[in-house]
């Protein structure tokens, strides 16, 4: 567990398996409480209050930490795919290939409703 400084702000960073870190915030406006009776349960509480500090899925209660950064990644992975793919729907001239690119982009779409309301 690391807290990083840059003049007035501060992140917390932490590796479980890749790097993780918070937002960067005000100076004392970050806090880590310690949960669990155990080592393992202590580090699993603090990589869930650092790598998961904004969950973007719904209804995780049984999946485990790694599952749950797993699904993190790919809702993350998804959202990124869905910009470019609307960026380049956007730019295209041909309509065929519009209409190709409007249709992945809605299933796309589709794939992340699916991941954020837990529905896999």
């Amino acid at each position: 567990m690391f807290v990083l400084v840059c003049g007035e702000k501060e992140s917390l960073a932490l590796y479980h398996n890749k790097l993780y870190n918070t937002s960067w915030k005000n100076e004392n406006e970050i806090s880590l409480t310690l949960n669990g009776s155990s080592l393992d349960e202590i580090w699993s509480s603090f990589v869930e209050q650092t790598a998961l500090y904004e969950e973007q899925a719904e209804n995780v209660g049984s999946l485990s930490i790694d599952e749950r950064l797993a699904l993190q990644e790919q809702i993350t992975k998804l959202e990124k795919l869905i910009a470019k793919t609307e960026k380049s729907a956007w730019k295209e001239q041909q309509p065929k290939k519009k209409f190709e690119l409007y249709s992945k982009l809605k299933q796309y779409q589709k794939e992340l409703e699916i991941l954020k309301n837990g529905q896999t």
